[in-house]
């Protein structure tokens, strides 16, 4: 687990954020589809790296304007 810092609480929340949504995608649960939050393919509700945008499903997906 890694420490995250930011210049002020919500920086510090939003990368937090980040740092989880973007290794529930990069994780080999959700790359053999063992990994669902709600109804499956349905995405996970947590923003990702946009150079990982493209990873996107779901919901996800929709929301960030990549369907």
């Amino acid at each position: 687990m890694e420490t995250i810092y930011g210049i002020d609480a919500v920086q510090a929340l939003y990368l937090s954020l980040l740092a989880i949504g973007s290794r529930l995608y990069m994780s080999d649960a959700h790359k053999e589809g063992r990994l669902r939050s709600g109804e499956p393919g349905s995405g996970y509700g947590f923003p990702v790296l946009k150079m990982m945008r493209h990873e996107l499903i779901g919901y996800d997906a929709h929301f960030d304007g990549n369907d």
